[in-house]
């Protein structure tokens, strides 16, 4: 038994001594977390003056796979201190020595930015992880339109990776270090700052904080938000256990900035900035790559969309390395254009295709960007457009001018134009001359007012008689006349009798009424105005010599009219209008 136990003592030492060459905290890791703009410092009136071009830093362990955070802690000879050559920010709403609030609360004012000391919490049932951490899941959207500034320098936006996620964190326990650690509350009264110290004080996670993910096991430590210059000296407390057999052991490892002892350990990441190295380094890279090219990889991480994105390296003496990937990606563009040429402008030579016909046509080119481009071609053609006009004049209108043109006689004549498409036009034109032009009059005359004269010509007797005029246009004009004579007789003649059309003009009906008609050779004639008989139809009166007709007219063109009565050699003529 005596062996067995030197021999697991032995195991131990090994072990703590293999444990202390390499050591569990990996390096100090600063974030920069977000940097204020003009439009953050509009909630002063809530959550007091942030200062434009404020910082806030996250500070994380970086510790192996297995190890859990256990304390950062102030002793003699081991002070721990974190200083800002201004003031820290505190935010006045919700703010306090340790994130205390709820994830709903930061999305209010600048609470975002506290200043707080932490054990791996951002907030009440949330992780705090490195922006390059986070799932993009129910990021925090700030109610007051503020928190928006996306300066590269802070990596990603926190409008798109707020570094919180749902957890049940490690709650922090102060110890000895209430008095100094009040620097840190909600007030901005001269008394935030500039430096937080203690050799005599610690906060810590009883049992230990393990992080969000134990295979990158990162916990958050501080956040601090200044627009001064950071700096700080740490010293933590870091553990694991180690099984032997049915024992576990809990090994425990103490780094402190300064003067290691020999079973203390020390990284140059425990002073910030470090020393011989007081700048962050940053770099940015902008890469514009097509569509089919992703997923992009970079850094060892692949990305499948546009976007900025950011990873924390390690620089020169554990100092962070900000690394910043601006991706554009360039989609495949489209085009489409309509075309119409004519006909015979065929064959079409387009993007290296010669076209035949009309139809839509496609080319795969590369656009400015290097990336695909498809073209559309909406090709249409014009045939040749014909038109007909047909005109007739009179031989008084020669010679005549169309489009142009001057011709002198009847004829089809046709001329080549350009159509409002550019495309050819064949435009003809039918002419023909209209030699001769015809009119008809109606008169009624007594012999007591003979002669009768018309057109300059003197009539005696009744008849029909024509004369021949030149229209206005140089065509002729043939007028007939058609001439009743009537002598005076007595009242019972039917030059004299009482005769009456109505309505008169008319749509359809004519009624005659005739008194004192006599014998019985009685006709109703209906003449147009070149004289051609257009109704004939006889009439008998009664026995009183009183008649009533009517004439039908319906399916008469509208127009002017001559009616005629007559009835033993005498007549009667009347004007009648159908509309």
């Amino acid at each position: 038994m005596k062996k067995f136990n030197t021999l697991m003592l032995f195991i131990l030492l090994a072990f703590n001594l293999e444990a202390q060459v390499n050591g569990g905290l990996e390096k100090i890791i600063v974030e920069t977390y977000y940097i204020s703009d003009a439009n953050d410092a509009t909630q002063n009136s809530v959550g007091g003056v942030l200062p434009i071009g404020s910082k806030t830093y996250r500070i994380y362990a970086d510790m192996k796979p297995g190890y859990k955070f256990q304390a950062a802690y102030g002793i003699p000879g081991h002070e721990l201190k974190i200083a800002t050559t201004t003031l820290f920010f505190n935010n006045e709403d919700r703010g306090d020595i340790t994130p205390n609030f709820t994830k709903n609360q930061a999305r209010n004012n600048t609470v975002m930015l506290d200043s707080w000391l932490s054990v791996g919490a951002a907030c009440q049932s949330q992780f705090g992880v490195l922006k390059t951490q986070d799932d993009n899941v129910a990021t925090n959207v700030n109610l007051d339109g503020v928190l928006q500034n996306n300066d590269p320098l802070a990596g990603i936006p926190i409008t798109e990776r707020d570094g919180y996620l749902p957890g049940a964190p490690t709650e922090v326990t102060l110890v000895g270090i209430d008095v100094p650690a009040a620097m840190l509350n909600n007030q901005n009264d001269g008394t935030n700052g500039p430096v937080f110290s203690t050799i005599n004080g610690s906060w810590a996670a009883l049992g230990g904080s393990a992080s969000y993910n134990p295979d990158s096991n990162q916990v958050l430590i501080a956040q601090i938000t200044t627009d001064g210059d950071l700096s700080f000296e740490l010293n933590l407390q870091i553990a694991y256990e180690n099984i032997i057999g049915i024992d576990t052991f809990n090994v425990v490892e103490n780094y402190v900035a300064v003067n290691p002892s020999p079973t203390e350990f020390s990284i140059p990441s425990l002073i910030y900035p470090v020393a011989n190295d007081t700048t962050t380094l940053s770099s940015t890279t902008t890469i514009s790559i097509c569509n089919n090219e992703l997923p992009y990889l970079w850094n060892g991480n692949s990305y499948s969309q546009a976007g900025t994105f950011s990873v924390t390296l390690t620089g020169t003496g554990g100092v962070d390395s900000i690394a910043t990937l601006i991706l554009t990606v360039n989609l495949p563009t489209a085009s489409s254009t309509p075309l119409t040429i004519c006909n015979n402008d065929l064959p079409y030579f387009w993007n290296g295709q010669n076209l035949t016909t009309a139809g839509t046509f496609t080319a795969a080119l590369t656009n400015v960007a290097g990336c695909d481009s498809i073209a559309t071609l909406i090709l249409s053609t014009a045939d040749t457009l014909t038109s007909l006009t047909n005109l007739n004049l009179c031989p008084g209108q020669l010679p005549f001018n169309w489009n142009g043109n001057t011709y002198t006689s009847a004829g089809t004549y046709s001329i080549g134009l350009t159509s409002t498409n550019g495309c050819d036009s064949i435009a003809s034109l039918n002419l023909t001359l209209i030699d001769t032009l015809t009119s008809s009059v109606f008169d009624t005359v007594l012999t007591t007012a003979l002669p009768y004269i018309w057109n300059g010509n003197n009539y005696n007797a009744s008849g029909t008689y024509t004369v021949t005029l030149n229209s206005a246009f140089g065509c002729d004009s043939i007028v007939t006349l058609f001439l009743t004579v009537t002598n005076p007789v007595s009242i019972s003649s039917v030059a004299s009798a009482l005769v009456n059309t109505y309505p008169n003009p008319s749509d359809n009906i004519i009624s005659i009424d005739l008194v004192n008609a006599i014998g019985n050779s009685n006709f109703i004639t209906l003449y147009d105005m070149r004289g051609i008989v257009i109704l004939e139809q006889p009439f008998q009166p009664n026995t009183n010599g009183y008649l009533h007709e009517t004439l039908d007219i319906n399916s008469l063109p509208a127009g002017m009219y001559m009616l005629r009565i007559s009835s033993n050699g005498q007549s009667y003529s009347k004007q009648v209008i159908k509309r």
